[in-house]
């Protein structure tokens, strides 16, 4: 889209601001409530210089081949628009439960990955300082994944 107007960040940063703090109460009641955090916390990224939740970054060569790997660097917007996305497939789910509760669809999702694919991603993957770059291991977090 088109570059945000000077005269409209103070209005812009104040929504963000309130949409923030609304994420932060939405996630520590999800997560007081049972949920499963998947990925590090801030607190663990900061400390950490680590990347938010396992994404990697990749460096291409010439001949669009990967040449280096690093975590993505995850800031609290991202974490925000996350949030506010569970919140509103949240609603949606209690929406068609409360509207047509038999009739409601569930997603599952495929086996998860084989190991036999991530021979070089993985070393990469170990290069990065990134963990074990075991495949079985790999596939096997990438399967817990969804």
């Amino acid at each position: 889209g088109a570059a945000v107007e000077p005269p409209l960040f103070p209005r812009l940063t104040q929504d963000l601001d309130v949409l923030t703090r609304l994420a932060r109460t939405l996630r520590a009641t999800r997560l007081r409530a049972g949920a499963v955090e998947l990925s590090e916390t801030a607190e663990e990224e900061e400390a950490e210089g680590a990347g938010g939740g396992g994404e990697l970054k990749f460096a291409l060569d010439a001949n669009g081949m990967p040449r280096a790997v690093q975590p993505k660097k995850e800031k609290e917007i991202h974490r925000t628009v996350a949030e506010l996305m569970i919140l509103a497939n949240s609603a949606v789910a209690a929406f068609v439960h409360a509207r047509y509760p038999l009739q409601a669809l569930l997603r599952t999702h495929l086996p998860p990955p084989s190991p036999d694919g991530f021979g070089d991603l993985g070393t990469a993957y170990a290069a990065a300082g990134l963990g074990g770059g075991d495949p079985t291991e790999m596939a096997a977090r990438l399967g817990t994944l969804g």
